[in-house]
């Protein structure tokens, strides 16, 4: 469970944060700032059991949440001020006749024909048009808004945008309905390059249809270059990805043969499924990120109860991990804190003393709790009744590899 950061937030920026395992977790992130399911390492063999358009879905809804916030403030409005941002342009259409005209392109007529008179003359009839790079590019990014839209609601059943935010960014499919223009199949690199180099709102307008783009289609490294951020900024949602990621590297050393599975995506609840199991003969661990699995939950908890009267949120831990082993079932709930403020390190003591009142332990399971905090603030392991700890990530795997062996 995050709160917001304390005074020392400023001394946290050359506060590092351990990554291993981050990696591992690439294709199965779907929180804000999303990793898409192209980073797969191949040290690990995870079957993914869930469709890949969650997390696309999230990645879009990144997207638009994004474009909502930097580009829809900067962009036109109403149609007609729209119709101002679609320079005409002149194009010549090349036809033969048989007799010369005011549009007969000499220079072209002789080349070809080589005398006069001659058999045929080139035209070239000057027309006007609003069909230029600029339309295209922003009528295929009215049309792939929709279609961003269509894939939440699909799969969150919620609006990435508001009202007014999609109203500025559709509004060129308002403008194609005057001018009779309609929205390309395929976006075109010429024209994004064209976009991209012209004046006003049009480089916001390119950015953003390379993002867009970018959720279904191009290469892998391509994707990489364009997409936003693919891991959090936040140094509190790294560390505790790291946490997670340290969890799962600290059981798959000592279970090489074990079998992975994700059957949810990482951040992104769904009926309660862990976001990564392992299993093989005689052992099996669920591995839940900010999520309480099914059974632990009281209704009737004192945080439950109290707190329906200020719309709080439920408590929730940062990792829960459930062990099923032949000497005993044992649960972990981990908490993470990324501060160097040990009064704030300490507030995490707080909470796992919480989760141990509000969420029950269910027959035949032992449950323990910690907190982790980064090595730099926290050096030593120190335990309360091996059934409370506090320490760093190395002390987080000492803890479950004694999980693990049952020496605990």
């Amino acid at each position: 469970m995050s709160y917001p950061m304390n005074l020392h937030e400023s001394n946290l920026k050359m506060l590092p944060v351990a990554t291993d395992g981050i990696r591992f977790l690439a294709r199965m992130w779907a929180g804000a700032g999303s990793l898409h399911d192209w980073l797969v390492p191949t040290e690990w063999n995870v079957s993914r059991i869930w469709s890949a358009d969650v997390v696309r879905a999230r990645f879009a809804e990144s997207i638009l949440w994004g474009a909502e916030q930097t580009i829809a403030p900067r962009l036109p409005l109403s149609s007609a001020a729209w119709m101002d941002q679609f320079e005409a342009q002149l194009i010549r259409n090349t036809t033969y006749t048989d007799l010369p005209t005011a549009h007969t392109d000499w220079a072209l007529t002789l080349s070809q024909f080589g005398r006069y008179p001659s058999p045929q003359y080139v035209d070239r009839r000057p027309i006007n048009t609003l069909e230029s790079a600029l339309s295209r590019v922003s009528l295929w990014l009215a049309a792939a808004i929709n279609k961003a839209e269509a894939l939440i609601k699909t799969q969150f059943n919620r609006s990435a945008l508001s009202d007014e935010g999609r109203a500025r960014l559709t509004a060129p499919a308002r403008v194609a309905r005057v001018l009779a223009l309609t929205a390309p199949d395929k976006l075109f690199e010429e024209d994004l390059i064209v976009c991209a180099s012209a004046g006003g709102c049009w480089p916001l307008v390119a950015r953003l249809a390379r993002q867009l783009s970018g959720v279904w289609t191009r290469d892998a490294m391509t994707q990489l270059a364009l997409l936003p951020p693919m891991l959090p900024d936040l140094g509190s949602q790294l560390f505790e990805l790291a946490t997670l990621g340290t969890c799962a590297t600290a059981i798959n050393s000592t279970r090489s043969n074990a079998q992975w599975s994700s059957l949810a995506p990482i951040g992104a609840a769904q009926q309660q499924k862990p976001c990564l199991t392992c299993r093989d003969d005689e052992f099996k661990c669920d591995v839940y990120y900010q999520i309480v699995p099914a059974g632990r939950r009281v209704a009737t908890g004192p945080y439950q109860t109290l707190g329906a009267a200020l719309n709080v949120q439920s408590l929730r831990p940062d990792v829960w991990l459930l062990f099923e082993r032949p000497s005993g079932n044992v649960e972990l709930v981990v908490e993470s804190k990324y501060s160097l403020d040990p009064s704030y390190i300490a507030s995490g003591i707080t909470q796992v003393l919480g989760y141990s009142h509000e969420h029950v332990v269910p027959s035949g399971w032992r449950r323990l709790y910690m907190v982790v905090a980064p090595k730099e603030a926290v050096l030593t392991f120190t335990s309360w009744e091996d059934r409370f700890f506090l320490g760093n990530l190395d002390h987080l795997k000492e803890l479950i590899g004694r999980i693990e062996t049952g020496l605990i």
